[in-house]
């Protein structure tokens, strides 16, 4: 069975990593200075005693240690520092000579580390540096003597010294991890503060019954990481707004361009009800007119269903010679329409796209030429390379478009004035279809005046969308 752990905010993450690494710093710190003073010392101890040893042993006259000669000349504090001389003539002890309060403290006993043996813990004494030295002399008689120095150097105070600079060392690093501590947990609650603001302003969009996507969640300038996310954040929430009311105006249409045409069919299935049998001459009329309508509904169903399905289709991308595809389009289309159709350009550079899409959107654009055109006019389809794109142009010499329809053709059910005057048969779903596969190609759809008369559609295709994939 898992336990499942209750996850830890940022700043409480960040205060501990800062805390373990706080206590790695002072842990390592205190031992570094402990070994660097410790070593300091161990190496001055060492030192002193080799001076002495050396002092000692200049005061050998004749074989003899002078005692009184030394202690004349060297000021040495035989409380904390014990000596003893030991000279031998042929492997016998001839004399053995202590300082001042020596004998007492050798009569106790010691032990000492084997790593550290020069160290020696006396009991009721303390802890002593031990340093020894033998040399061979000769006596006055020409006769070797083995004098053998031995020191004892108190590390008391050292030891003290150590306990204290121990402790200060403790109590400054822990002051410094409490006020570190408390700086690192203001300063990472100052850093997370805009990101729990935006969780807080997320949920109560979320959470509240009246929250609106448009709701744009507050941008902080300060951490940039929460700064940028909370614009994309609002990228996205605009986004889907766009869609809610994208997908709400589909409805409302949807629902307008179909209230119509059933109205009118169950106009005429009344009228059939209650006047066939008295005027059988109306039916006729009004089965025609129920044919009629019920083709415009399956028209509009199937642009509807076209439109729910354009986002919905995994789109291949290949590259394609483009002037090939135009031709091969055109010559389609040319069975279809009543209008002659001339393609202008010569070949250029092969392009990246999703090749059901782009010929989709040509035929959609020449059928709506056709649609707008004087049966005796040319439609004509020119192609253009430019440095980032290859541009198709599809010209009518049809009604044109007024600038008003222009900015709102690509809309789903908008039919411009002279569509609708000249009674011509549409949905008002192709080019909001059409205007959705350019996009999903990665390419751009505009609409313009031709000169001297009617519209044209120019679609962009960009040359680099191979960096895409």
């Amino acid at each position: 069975m898992k336990i499942k752990m209750k996850s830890k905010s940022s700043a409480s993450q960040m205060t501990f990593a800062y805390g373990i690494m706080l206590i790695m710093i002072t842990v390592i710190t205190s031992l570094s200075v402990m070994i660097i003073v410790g070593s300091m010392f161990v190496v001055n101890t060492r030192s002193n005693s080799e001076q002495l040893i050396t002092s000692l042993n200049n005061s050998v006259v004749e074989g003899k240690f002078d005692w009184k000669y030394w202690k004349s000349n060297n000021d040495v504090d035989t409380r904390r520092t014990f000596i003893t001389i030991t000279t031998k003539a042929k492997g016998k002890v001839i004399s053995k000579q202590y300082s001042d309060h020596a004998e007492d403290f050798l009569y106790d006993s010691f032990w000492s580390w084997p790593i550290l043996k020069n160290v020696q813990v006396r009991e009721n004494q303390g802890i002593y540096y031990h340093a020894n030295r033998t040399v061979i002399v000769m006596n006055s008689k020409n006769q070797p003597r083995q004098i053998k120095y031995q020191i004892w150097i108190s590390l008391n105070r050292v030891i003290n010294l150590f306990k204290r600079l121990f402790i200060v060392i403790v109590a400054i690093n822990l002051l410094s991890f409490l006020l570190g501590l408390l700086v690192i947990s203001k300063l990472a609650n100052k850093l997370t503060r805009p990101l729990k603001s935006l969780v807080s302003e997320t949920k109560q969009i979320i959470n509240e019954p009246t929250a609106k996507y448009q709701s744009n969640l507050t941008v902080a300038d300060n951490p940039k990481e929460v700064h940028d996310l909370t614009i994309e954040f609002n990228k996205l929430l605009n986004e889907l707004n766009e869609n809610i009311k994208r997908d709400r105006q589909f409805i409302s249409d949807a629902s307008h361009e179909l209230r119509t045409p059933i109205a009118g069919i169950k106009g005429n299935v009344k009228l059939i009800q209650r006047r066939a049998a008295e005027h059988p001459e109306v039916i006729p009329e009004s089965l025609k007119y129920i044919e009629t309508e019920s083709d415009k509904m399956q028209r509009l169903i199937e642009s509807l269903l076209a439109l729910s399905k354009v986002d919905k289709v995994e789109l291949e991308f290949k590259e394609v010679p483009i002037l090939a595809i135009i031709n091969e389009t055109v010559d389609l289309m040319r069975q279809q329409v009543t209008q002659p159709i001339k393609v202008e350009g010569i070949t250029t550079s092969n392009v990246v796209t999703n090749v059901n899409n782009l010929q989709q959107i040509l035929v959609t654009l020449i059928d709506n030429a056709q649609k707008y055109s004087p049966k005796n006019s040319t439609i004509t389809v020119q192609q253009v390379e430019t440095a980032n794109a290859i541009i198709i142009t599809i010209a009518d010499q049809g009604l044109g478009i007024s600038d008003e329809d222009k900015a709102h053709i690509f809309d789903r059910f908008y039919r411009g004035k002279e569509a609708r005057d000249t009674k011509i048969e549409g949905t008002g779903l192709g080019l909001a279809i059409t205007s959705r596969m350019a996009k999903l190609i990665y390419a751009n759809l505009e609409v313009t005046d031709n000169t001297p008369q009617g519209t044209k559609f120019m679609l962009l295709l960009p040359k680099h969308i191979s960096e895409k994939f």
